[in-house]
C-alpha cells in the first residue's frame, strides 16, 4: 500500500527529522510517498495521529529507505509527516529530535549542519543527543557549552516525563487489552462483529480509552427517543432484567448503534462501552453502551 504523504518546508519533519536520519532537507513543501509494510498503532497522545513502518521514495535516491513515519490527517488530500526515525528506539529517538528542534530554534544547529550529520548517524556515532552536543562543543566557548547543557537538562526533563506517560498508557493498553481477549475466548463475536468491534477498540484506544465488552445477555427489547436524565436516548432492555442506555446526540448522531441493536432483538448480545484507560468499569457498570454486537449461536 502507498501513501502520499506531505512534508511542510518550515515543519519538524523537514527541518530536524529528514536531514539528520535521511539526509534530506526540502526548500519547499513536497509530496512523497511511503510504501506502508504496517501500522504500527495509533499514537498514545494524539488521536489523529498513526506510526507506519514503512520505505520512503526519496529524490535522487536509488533505493527506498526504511524507517518509522509518524502522519497525521488533517483534512488535507495527503497526510501531513510529522516526524520520522530509523530504528525502533522510539524513546532515545524521542529525545534526540527533541534535542536537535531545540537547538535549531535557537540558532545552533540548521538543517544543511544536520544533513552533514548524516552519515555520522548511518555509521553510529549519532545515536543518542549528547552524540549532537560532543559535536557542538567542539566549536562552541565554554559559556556556549554552559548555555545548551542548560537547555538539553531541561528538554532531557521533559521528555522523561512524556515518556513515562507514554509507556504508563501503553501498559494500561496492554491490561485493557488482555481483559478484553479474556472475555473474547468466554464466548466469541461473530467472525464480522469481531472485525467491526476491533475497529471500534482501536478507536477507542487512540482517544485514551478502551471499548469494554460486557457479559452475553438476551436483548429483549430496544426503547428509541426515551427521555433519560433530560437527553434523548436509546434503551436497551437485557434478559436479566437489567437496562442500558446511550445519549444519542453525542453517540449515536446517525442512528446506526440503534438500528443495530433494533436488528439483533431477541439475539444473544454483548456491548461495549468506553471506560478511561485505567478505570475499567467506571461508565459501564452505570449502564451506558456504546455498541452492540451479536454473539455466535
Amino acid at each position: 500500500m502507498t501513501i502520499k504523504i506531505l512534508v511542510e518546508k518550515r515543519g519538524h519533519a523537514n527541518c530536524d527529522s529528514l536531514p539528520l536520519r535521511f539526509g534530506y532537507h526540502f526548500s519547499d513543501d513536497v509530496v512523497l510517498e511511503l510504501v506502508q509494510e504496517k501500522l504500527i498503532k495509533p499514537d498514545e497522545k494524539y488521536k489523529d495521529r498513526f506510526i507506519y513502518e514503512a520505505k520512503i521514495k526519496l529524490p535522487s535516491s536509488e533505493n527506498l529507505m526504511h524507517g518509522y513515519f509518524v502522519v497525521v490527517d488533517n483534512g488535507k488530500a495527503q497526510s501531513t509527516l510529522v516526524t520520522a526515525w530509523r530504528n525502533d528506539d522510539r524513546d532515545t529517538e524521542y529525545t534526540l529530535s527533541e534535542v536537535i528542534r531545540a537547538l535549531r530554534k535557537d540558532g545552533k544547529l540548521t538543517p544543511q549542519d544536520l544533513v552533514k550529520y548524516h552519515p555520522l548517524y548511518l555509521r553510529g556515532e549519532i545515536k543518542k543527543h549528547s552524540d549532537v552536543v560532543e559535536l557542538l562543543a567542539k566549536k562552541m566557548s565554554q559559556a556556549e557549552i554552559e548555555s545548551i547543557k542548560i537547555m538539553v537538562d531541561q528538554i532531557e526533563e521533559n521528555a522523561a516525563k512524556i515518556i513515562a506517560e507514554k509507556n504508563k498508557i501503553q501498559e494500561e493498553l496492554a491490561t485493557a487489552l488482555e481483559m478484553n481477549n479474556v472475555l473474547e475466548k468466554k464466548l466469541e463475536l461473530e467472525s464480522a462483529e469481531k472485525e467491526r468491534y476491533q475497529k471500534e477498540l482501536a478507536l477507542a484506544q487512540s482517544q485514551g480509552k478502551t471499548a469494554t465488552l460486557s457479559l452475553p445477555d438476551t436483548l429483549v427489547d430496544v426503547k428509541e427517543h426515551q427521555d433519560y436524565f433530560g437527553s434523548d436516548c436509546t434503551i436497551l432492555i437485557m434478559g436479566d432484567g437489567s437496562t442500558k442506555h446511550m445519549k444519542l446526540a453525542t453517540w449515536d448522531p446517525t442512528y446506526s448503534v440503534t438500528n443495530k441493536a433494533l436488528e439483533l432483538k431477541g439475539r444473544r448480545v454483548r456491548t461495549t462501552c468506553w471506560d478511561p484507560i485505567g478505570q475499567e468499569g467506571r461508565w459501564s457498570s452505570k449502564g451506558y453502551f456504546n455498541g452492540i454486537y451479536a454473539i455466535e449461536e
